[in-house]
């Protein structure tokens, strides 16, 4: 199987079982989100905008864009991140 086709079959995957995650997650789109905590301390506190769903690791992730430009994949469902959306 090529890499392109392995990749799809992710996608497949997660948007046949994660499909309430996924569908909450793009309805987050545009909404501001500040995460309080995770892993590596990053951008804790800072709010930015949820831009897209970016699958990650085959999970749904948030593309988020803060105000200086900078940019973060934040996991919709992960119990090392707490965020709160606006």
């Amino acid at each position: 199987m090529s890499t392109i086709d392995e990749t799809l079959t992710r996608r497949r995957h997660m948007h046949t079982h994660n499909h309430g995650a996924l569908g909450f997650a793009e309805r987050q789109i545009g909404r501001l989100i500040t995460v309080h905590r995770r892993r590596d301390g990053w951008r804790c506190g800072q709010p930015g905008r949820v831009t897209m769903v970016a699958p990650s690791q085959g999970r749904p992730c948030w593309l988020v864009e803060y105000p200086d430009g900078a940019h973060d994949v934040v996991p919709v469902a992960d119990p090392g991140y707490h965020y709160t959306l606006h």
